[in-house]
This record gives structure tokens, sequence and C-alpha cells, in this order.
């Protein structure tokens, strides 16, 4: 079972949220959103809230990062995640330029892999 933090709440991080229910084999664990008021919508459902994205990345359960944010924020993120070790999926793009995303790759340890939703697989580096 993979225990899965959403990063950003907002209408494409609750559907990605429905879509990981669905799958046996992922756990959504956690959810942070700068918006406080919508993680109460969780907290009846058994996943976690974090009232910062410093505390979500301390957990230790958490093991798999969905970067749900808007896109000027994609790089920070990931970078920071994958700084402490974390798996990261990310939505397009990555980076709002050419050289943004050369940095993003660049401390990237191994590999990322990009999606447009959940389930569909674009490209692996």
């Amino acid at each position: 079972m993979v225990n899965i933090g959403i990063i950003g709440y907002g209408f494409m991080g609750q559907k990605h949220a429905k879509e990981i229910k669905k799958f046996k084999d992922f756990n959504l664990l956690g959810i942070y959103d700068i918006r406080n008021w919508k993680n109460d919508l969780d907290k009846e459902n058994g996943i976690n809230t974090y009232s910062s994205y410093a505390e979500m990345l301390a957990d230790p359960k958490l093991e798999f990062f969905l970067i749900a944010l808007p896109n000027h924020l994609h790089m920070e993120y990931s970078i920071e995640a994958m700084k402490k070790g974390k798996h990261v999926f990310c939505e397009k793009p990555v980076a709002l330029n050419l050289k943004k995303k050369c940095i993003w790759l660049q401390k990237n340890i191994t590999s990322f892999y990009l999606y447009t939703r959940i389930a569909d697989l674009i490209m692996i580096f």
C-alpha cells in the first residue's frame, strides 16, 4: 500500500483524490491546502490534514506526493518533496519555461514521471 499526500485541494486536487480512492494499492493519507476550511471536509473521512507544507513533508508515513497546485508552484514544491526523499507526481507543466524545466530535471535524482491524469503516463525520463 502506497501512502499518498495531495498538495493543493482545489478542483484538480479533489478530482485526483476521487481517482486515488478507486485503487486498492493506494491510500490517500493526507491533504495540504492553504485554504484550511477545505481540510475540514476530509477529517471525517480519516484523511490527515496538515497546517503547513513543512508539516506534511515531515510525516514519515507519506511516501508519495501528488502536486496539484497552480502551474507556477509546481517546480518549487516538487523539488522540496524530492529533497525529503518523497516520490512525486506533478501535473504538467513541471515548469513555466525551458530553463526552469532543466533546473527541475537536474535536481531530480533519477527519474520523473509526467502525468496529465493519475492513470495516463505520457513520458518517462
